[in-house]
């Protein structure tokens, strides 16, 4: 059941790993070198996500009714 839940939280979870990712790249490593870099990629794993957002399937729940991914949800984000 718990691969279950993870698999519907996996576009909210890549979010977040990924924007620590580079906020860490932004504040420590070179800025005028890695903008346009950090720029795109952040641009490829947004529409990366807004794929497996987009492709969802019906509403479902998961961590016994915590999270709800319902069709507003996902138009939401």
């Amino acid at each position: 059941m718990l691969g279950a839940d993870l698999a519907l939280v996996l576009p909210e979870l890549l979010l977040a790993l990924y924007a620590m990712a580079a906020l860490m790249v932004g504040a420590f490593g070179r800025q005028d070198a890695l903008s346009g870099a950090l720029c795109w990629s952040t641009a490829a794993v947004l529409a990366l996500l807004a794929v497996l957002v987009g492709f969802g399937s019906g509403d479902a729940l998961a961590f016994n009714g915590a999270f709800v991914a319902a069709g507003f949800a996902r138009f939401a984000k």
